[in-house]
C-alpha cells in the first residue's frame, strides 16, 4: 500500500522494478521509505529495494545526473554509491 501510494504520486518505479519485500519493509521502516522518496526527488528512476531491503537504489541516464543525486543526498545520513551498469 505504501509504495502504491508513492508510485501514484511520485512515479517511483516508472521502469517497472518491483521487490515483494517493499510491501512489508516500507511501512515498517519510514527511514527507508524516506530515502526512496529522496532518491526520486533527486531525479532517480525505478527506485526500489535490493534483496530484503539492505539497500535502496535508482537509475539515472548519465554520470552528471548520478553526481547530482549523490550531492542531493550527501548530508542525509545515508551512504550513496555511484556505479555504472553495463
Amino acid at each position: 500500500q505504501a509504495y502504491r501510494e508513492l508510485d501514484r504520486k511520485q512515479k517511483i518505479r516508472p521502469l517497472g522494478a518491483w521487490n515483494s519485500f517493499e510491501r512489508v519493509i516500507l511501512p515498517a521502516y519510514p527511514k527507508i521509505r524516506k530515502i526512496a522518496e529522496r532518491l526520486t526527488a533527486a531525479g532517480c528512476h525505478g527506485v526500489t529495494l535490493s534483496g530484503s531491503g539492505s539497500a535502496v537504489f535508482g537509475r539515472v541516464q548519465s554520470q552528471k545526473e548520478a553526481e547530482k543525486v549523490r550531492r542531493a543526498l550527501r548530508y542525509r545520513s545515508v551512504d550513496v554509491f555511484v556505479v555504472q551498469a553495463r
